[in-house]
């Protein structure tokens, strides 16, 4: 992940804010692997816990790659 802000950063963008949904967990999944396991209607359904990246985790991911 902190590859793709990194490399989005780098972008011109315009008027584009970038977004990410982050699930540690999902209703009516005893042991959640991740998003592969949700079809499109239960993906659609995290759109509203979607969170507008900051400048500042934009910046925080910059420096963790650059660390790597």
């Amino acid at each position: 992940m902190i590859h793709l802000i990194d490399r989005l950063s780098e972008l011109e963008l315009g008027e584009t804010k970038l977004s990410l949904i982050c699930a540690g967990e999902f209703p009516g999944f005893e042991l959640f692997n991740g998003f592969a396991e949700l079809n499109s209607e239960q993906m659609a359904s995290l759109l509203e816990a979607r969170h507008e990246l900051t400048r500042a985790e934009i910046e925080l991911a910059i420096r963790a790659m650059a660390a790597v």
